[in-house]
């Protein structure tokens, strides 16, 4: 019973894994990371006003289907506050094939994942925030 148990928790725990975070560095400089509680801004569409310079790409891709969308939001702004960003800029989501698989009746299943990704800029005048 206590070898079942012991199974049992390890494959519990094999399947609870946290995000892959993939960077590129773009700049020549390695800035010093701004604290936890600096404010990192997300652009989709559009650009900041301010004068920036572009510090990293930045993908992050949930290993769990449990994983909220908010939370990998919140793990890139983690990572641009690690590389010294201000800001995410060209944010996007996007739906992945991650495999397919026959079904019961004939059909086929795909199996679809999720990534989001973004560039990591630092506003060259510390004063400008947009």
């Amino acid at each position: 019973m206590r070898t079942i148990l012991i199974c049992v928790l390890s494959l519990a725990a094999g399947c609870v894994t946290a995000p892959i975070v993939r960077v590129t560095t773009l700049a020549p400089t390695r800035y010093a990371a701004r604290p936890s509680d600096h404010p990192v801004a997300v652009f989709q569409a559009q650009l900041p006003r301010c004068a920036f310079e572009e510090v990293a790409l930045v993908s992050v891709r949930p290993q769990a289907f449990w994983t909220k969308s908010d939370d990998l939001v919140d793990l890139m702004r983690s990572n641009a506050r690690r590389l010294g960003g201000d800001a995410v800029i060209r944010f996007k989501s996007e739906s992945t094939v991650e495999g397919a698989s026959p079904s019961v009746n004939g059909s086929i299943e795909i199996d679809h994942g999720l990534v989001l990704s973004g560039t990591v800029v630092r506003f060259r005048q510390p004063s400008c925030t947009e």
